[in-house]
């Protein structure tokens, strides 16, 4: 026996003995998964990297180093030599789609869309692929204000793409949705997110005079008033964060999450309440001063459009002076109306339970009183 007939011998026992041994990392699988809207996709092995492999057999029946038609799931292929078998590659076949992900965040100054897209495997690995990899300029990302593109971005690379808008309004929906022109004809939607406008919610507080030079005031948020004014108002619980800051100099001095708020200690001056809900939202805000007035129960925030209410607190007649409507609501403290009337002054509420209500004539005018 010749020593390269030998050599060759014992290179292919050894390969039986010991399965995959001379397989190079080369070898395999090569897999291309399937990119939405396409549903299967195909793999290989190279050949010329199997080590002493000269057939193969795939799941499926096919006897050909490149397999198409695969289904998303797991596949296998069997690799022979002369007949003998020698090894087993398990691997799985996935459904692509575009990774397309949106944070919606209300920053000042306005609402702020943050954008990120990518295809999994996209240029970043050797063995797992696209079927179809989109070109970047043929890809475009829109941005959707109440379902109406109002800006775009492109290119948009496959391998990784961020970008953000800036400045948008409150009060909207927002979605980015990806349209990919190329044959890849791929596509990808973010869920829709709301934003609410909370700028003319009102701060029900009650404010606790200083006495005697000394820091024993106090204020207390008793609750947040609806938006009745905006096209699309936070809905209750009203939940989150509330911060108090003295002024001149924004000096913090605390913050409490829930419904309401509670600083005490406090001496005479300017304060400025800031509240941040939970849900996305404008964060409204208000300055309550610390002097030598009684406790009160009071609207903060009020704006030219509030109406000055009397008696307040009262327990039958609420009267108001200077503006009629064709229709009066009363809405609690949850945007529930509990009561309905002629806008004309003075109202009867003697009905209604004690607790603060906000008295609702239209044309964003209103005003807040306390039934006892």
């Amino acid at each position: 026996m010749s020593t390269t007939s030998a050599l060759t011998r014992f290179v292919h026992v050894g390969a039986l003995l010991l399965p995959g041994v001379f397989a190079s990392a080369q070898c395999g699988p090569y897999k291309f998964h399937p990119l939405w809207p396409e549903t299967v996709g195909w793999a290989y092995l190279n050949e010329f990297e199997c080590g002493p492999a000269d057939n193969v057999i795939w799941d499926n029946g096919a006897t050909t180093w490149q397999v198409n038609g695969l289904a998303p799931g797991l596949h296998w292929v069997d690799q022979y030599l002369g007949g003998q078998y020698l090894s087993t590659d398990t691997f799985e076949i996935e459904q692509l789609y575009w990774d397309l992900q949106q944070i919606v965040l209300v920053a000042f100054p306005g609402v702020e869309v943050d954008v990120y897209a990518s295809v999994p495997y996209c240029g970043t690995s050797i063995f797992n692929h696209p079927t179809c990899s989109p070109p970047a300029d043929s890809v475009v990302i829109f941005l959707l204000q109440d379902g109406v593109p109002i800006d775009s971005i492109t290119p948009v690379d496959c391998t990784y793409t961020f970008d953000f808008w800036g400045g948008l309004p409150t009060g909207h929906t927002y979605q980015c949705v990806l349209e990919d022109r190329s044959n890849c004809a791929s596509s990808g939607a973010a869920p829709v997110t709301t934003v609410h406008t909370c700028d003319s919610m009102a701060f029900i507080t009650n404010v606790i005079a200083a006495s005697g030079g000394l820091s024993n005031g106090s204020i207390d948020v008793l609750g947040m008033l609806p938006d009745t004014v905006s096209d699309l108002p936070l809905p209750p619980p009203f939940t989150g964060t509330f911060t108090l800051l003295a002024l001149p100099n924004y000096d913090l001095i605390g913050t409490v999450t829930g419904s309401t708020a509670s600083w005490t200690g406090l001496p005479a001056g300017d304060y400025l309440i800031g509240f941040m809900p939970d849900s996305l939202c404008s964060a409204p805000s208000t300055v309550v001063t610390i002097g030598n007035s009684t406790g009160m129960v009071a609207l903060s925030g009020a704006g030219p459009l509030f109406v000055p209410l009397w008696p307040n607190p009262t327990v039958d007649q609420l009267h108001w002076n200077g503006t009629t409507s064709l229709s009066a609501r009363v809405l609690d403290v949850n945007g529930r109306e509990v009561l309905q009337a002629s806008g004309n002054s003075p109202l009867d509420v003697s009905r209604l339970p004690a607790g603060v209500y906000l008295l609702d004539l239209g044309h964003a005018r209103r005003g807040v009183f306390l039934k006892e």
